[in-house]
């Protein structure tokens, strides 16, 4: 096990977001760290923001975990973007975490560094750890480039999830 875990950190360390062996934690595939992700970060109680469109399974997780599920809005016209003021406004002292998933499971989008550096501010001032759900990381359409949360901030603590069977099909 300690192996796979250094070739996966070899494999996704990055000069801004440096990666060893001992940050990886494998699970039973993305489904199976979005769950750990979230019982991590949000006990009974808490409350967690999930993208609304989303992955119908984050509310499962939230929901077997008596965390509260508060949904900020994609925007359609704004290439699916997160509404920054929307997610901002659901806030408060029992947010255990942001999450969100770029590439976009069902929208497709791919955020800009614009955009995840926004979302990133808005965690950065209420002090709430992100959950980055990356599994289609590098599946993005022809001519655009995915960036790693993770590559763009030192001080937002950041989970990013990924999978094997996803990135190596």
């Amino acid at each position: 096990l300690t192996h796979v875990r250094e070739a996966i950190a070899n494999k996704y360390t990055h000069p801004d977001a440096p990666l060893t062996a001992n940050d990886v934690v494998m699970t039973s595939g993305c489904s199976g760290a979005v769950e750990m992700a979230i019982s991590v970060l949000c006990g009974a109680g808490k409350n967690i923001l999930l993208p609304r469109p989303g992955f119908c399974l984050y509310n499962t997780i939230a929901g077997s975990h008596n965390v509260e599920a508060r949904l900020y809005n994609l925007v359609a016209e704004n290439n699916w973007e997160a509404d920054i003021e929307h997610m901002e406004s659901l806030i408060d002292e029992d947010t255990g975490a942001i999450l969100i998933n770029n590439p976009s499971n069902p929208c497709g989008s791919n955020y800009t560094k614009a955009h995840l550096r926004a979302i990133l501010a808005v965690c950065e001032r209420h002090k709430v750890p992100l959950i980055s759900d990356e599994i289609y990381a590098d599946m993005v359409f022809s001519g655009q480039t995915f960036t790693s949360t993770a590559w763009l901030t030192s001080t937002v603590p950041i989970l990013t999830l990924s999978g094997l069977a996803k990135q190596w099909l």
